[in-house]
């Protein structure tokens, strides 16, 4: 019972924390994917391992952005 009224409440300030991270996590995801964009304008052609990068931070992206 003592464990119980401990945790009354929090619901709110775990769902923020939550949120909070994944927005974090978001655009760390847009940053990323907006840098190899850059290298790849700079330099005029994408290598392999660009277009890997590309393509898990598209994903990475379009997930979160979904939830």
């Amino acid at each position: 019972m003592g464990l119980d009224r401990s945790k009354q409440g929090r619901g709110p300030l775990v769902a923020k924390s939550v949120a909070g991270t994944m927005v974090v996590v978001f655009g760390s995801a847009i940053y990323s994917a907006m840098k190899i964009r850059k290298r790849v304008k700079d330099s005029g052609m994408m290598n392999p391992t660009d277009e890997v990068l590309q393509a898990h931070r598209q994903l990475e992206a379009s997930l979160i952005g979904k939830l």
